[in-house]
């Protein structure tokens, strides 16, 4: 071990490599003339090229399982899960959400509309309507939709409070895709008079405030940019004060509903869920 080492140590000391290369001329390589060299620029121990017909098949059978599992029958629901939906009323709300998330929005908007059925359900479905339409491009229907929401659930109660809060902000988002920033500014305002933790809205209100610094900017007009960006930066501050992470959960009958955000077109709207655990008799 000892006449190793020091073997080692006069490589080191000589500028040489500690394991000596198996080849070092061109005509010893495997390939002949050929001889890969490291960053030190000696020539390194693995003397054969990349094998690309390796490389091919690997990323071919990738491919292959990636088909099989996207093309594979999916299984269907246990039957105690299909009974805990329908004791929940929940099926058609479930459903539609889970097409949604898939990209299906037509679909997603059927089944929406037969859990309208239930009555304790019909702000957090129609919030979700509107969020499909706002997804396919079409922004009357979405305002519809908003507007139904904000109809079903008056801001009297807390709860109600805040799902009111919540379409405000989707209908804002609603109003500035369309050009109307003015209405769309009073409704970011209006959800975070309701609701100061209306993350969404402070987000949004920085956005807009950041879009009219650069058009003032543009036009000539440099002394009432900084403002804007002032404005901005303390919205900005607000979203982040917020711990928006943690679940904000609304009841609906024996259904507990779940804020979420999701991405419709180009902005992230609120959405509403469920993961229909039941504990004690209770959907949480």
């Amino acid at each position: 071990r000892a006449q190793t080492k020091h073997s080692f140590a006069r490589r080191r000391e000589a500028g040489k490599p500690i394991e000596p290369p198996t080849a070092v001329r061109a005509a010893d390589a495997v390939v002949p003339g050929w001889i890969p060299t490291g960053t030190d620029g000696h020539p390194v121990r693995h003397l054969s090229p990349p094998d690309e017909s390796k490389l091919g098949r690997l990323e071919a059978d990738l491919k292959r399982k990636f088909a099989d599992s996207v093309t594979a029958p999916s299984l269907d629901l246990r039957q105690p899960r299909i009974d805990e939906m329908a004791e929940a009323q929940a099926v058609e709300f479930l459903r539609g959400n889970e097409l949604f998330d898939k990209g299906d929005h037509l679909a997603a908007l059927a089944e929406y509309e037969a859990a309208l059925k239930v009555a304790a359900l019909v702000p957090y479905v129609q919030l979700n309507r509107g969020n499909a339409f706002k997804a396919l491009l079409r922004p009357v229907e979405a305002a519809a939709c908003y507007q139904l929401c904000l109809d079903a659930s008056p801001p009297r109660t807390e709860q109600q409070r805040l799902v009111h809060s919540l379409a405000l902000l989707n209908l804002g988002l609603v109003r500035e895709d369309e050009g109307r920033l003015q209405p769309a500014m009073q409704l970011y305002n209006a959800a975070l008079a309701l609701n100061p933790k209306c993350h969404l809205a402070s987000k949004a209100r920085g956005h807009m405030h950041v879009r009219n610094a650069q058009r003032l900017q543009a036009s000539g007009v440099s002394k009432s940019v900084p403002p804007q960006y002032e404005m901005a930066f303390n919205m900005y501050g607000r979203t982040l004060d917020v711990d928006w992470q943690l679940p904000r959960v609304f009841r609906a009958g024996k259904l507990a509903v779940r804020m979420e955000t999701r991405t419709a077109w180009n902005a992230e709207v609120y959405h509403f869920t469920s993961n229909l655990t039941c504990i004690n008799g209770e959907y949480l």
